[in-house]
């Protein structure tokens, strides 16, 4: 009694939207910094060192040890570079039923999770991100070993809100099967 009938109709090709008229929102401005500290927390003081450790222990020519130095000064810039346009080619769209992340820079990826596939949320909080009040979302579903959606940068209280959102979505569809 007051159970619904499951129904599977035909859908018309024509009628579906289109994904991609999806208007995804950025992560904030402070993720580009977390990112960039993150980076460069073990990149340059291990770029220091080696060079340190050139001058001191190494019988390299000069000219060699500088050529190494602009060449790791090149690989930390590259780094921040790199963190900067993860950040900003970064989008997520919170749906009726599901969870959207796009990100990638040059090889996009757009992940769909679909609430009733959830089966745990976490937020996780490491200390840049909490300096900056920050927060990464992570999804689990059914049957994954890991984190299948892991959205970083986050401000830490919209990610409550999108995880309490989901939450409630999940309590309501295991009501509705009872």
């Amino acid at each position: 009694k007051g159970r619904t009938v499951y129904k599977n109709s035909q859908v018309e090709i024509d009628s579906v939207d289109l994904i991609e008229m999806l208007n995804l929102s950025p992560l904030p401005a402070q993720a580009k910094l977390e990112r960039v500290i993150s980076s460069l927390l073990f990149l340059l003081p291990a770029s220091i060192a080696a060079v340190v450790l050139l001058l001191l222990l190494s019988g390299l020519p000069t000219l060699k040890i500088v050529l190494i130095a602009a060449g790791l000064i090149l690989i930390n810039i590259l780094a921040v570079f790199r963190a900067i346009m993860t950040v900003k080619r970064t989008g997520y769209a919170l749906r009726e039923h599901d969870f959207v992340l796009e990100k990638g820079i040059f090889w996009r990826r757009r992940t769909i999770v679909p609430f009733n596939r959830v089966q745990h949320i976490e937020t996780h909080r490491g200390p840049i991100e909490r300096k900056l009040t920050l927060a990464t979302l992570k999804l689990y579903t059914a049957g994954g070993a890991g984190a299948d959606l892991s959205i970083r940068g986050l401000e830490a209280e919209h990610a409550e809100k999108l995880k309490n959102f989901m939450l409630s979505f999940i309590v309501k569809e295991q009501q509705y099967e009872k």
